[in-house]
């Protein structure tokens, strides 16, 4: 049996995954604000504040090279969500990064 502490130290570290979802909650930030009264130029303080963060994790994750599945996965659907309505993709695109997606998360052994 073993303990705790060896899954740890053989267990792949990828940042990435948490880098997403750390980017999903400061981009919900910044749209829930956008929905106040005063919030919808996207000048407030709170706002700008949650923007820079998720601009600096948005960097990160395309910046990193994914070292596991989960990695790999988190990076396609941050692109999906960062993309969509920007005019960054087209739309055979998104088909394209949608089936990457699906295929990663159908846990693809080859």
């Amino acid at each position: 049996m073993t303990n705790a502490m060896e899954d740890v130290t053989h267990t792949p570290c990828d940042p990435i995954p948490a880098w997403f979802a750390e980017w999903k909650q400061w981009r919900k930030v910044e749209l829930d604000l956008s929905e106040t009264p005063e919030g919808g130029d996207f000048d407030m303080p709170e706002q700008l504040a949650a923007a820079e963060c998720h601009a600096a994790l948005a960097r990160r994750i395309a910046k990193a090279q994914p070292t596991t599945a989960a990695g790999v996965q988190a990076q396609l659907e941050w692109l999906d969500a960062d993309s969509i309505g920007l005019g960054c993709i087209d739309d055979m695109n998104v088909h394209a990064l949608r089936n990457a997606i699906a295929a990663i998360k159908s846990g693809l052994t080859r």
